[in-house]
């Protein structure tokens, strides 16, 4: 995040796979994200989290949903088909 932006938001950002995103930040950091995803197939969602940080947890309707570390720091979810509304802790 720009210096300048210590504390915001920022929603409805497009990402890949008919998609969006909205990413919460605070003293420069994002702290939560809320990924929107409409797919017409169960497939597997890779996510880059900022430099830095990680992602510690995901939840789908308040539950717990499951996801892998890559080595490359980024994370795999796996995602089932229709609308999909998946919460994201960062630290």
């Amino acid at each position: 995040m720009p210096k300048a932006w210590r504390e915001g938001y920022a929603k409805g950002l497009g990402v890949r796979g008919r998609a969006q995103i909205d990413i919460f930040w605070q003293d420069g950091k994002a702290t939560r994200a809320v990924l929107f995803i409409h797919s017409f197939a169960a497939h597997s969602v890779r996510i880059r989290p900022l430099e830095g940080q990680q992602v510690v947890q995901i939840t789908e309707n308040g539950k717990s949903t499951p996801f892998e570390v890559n080595d490359d720091g980024t994370i795999t979810l796996k995602v089932a088909k229709g609308w999909k509304v998946y919460n994201l802790i960062v630290r």
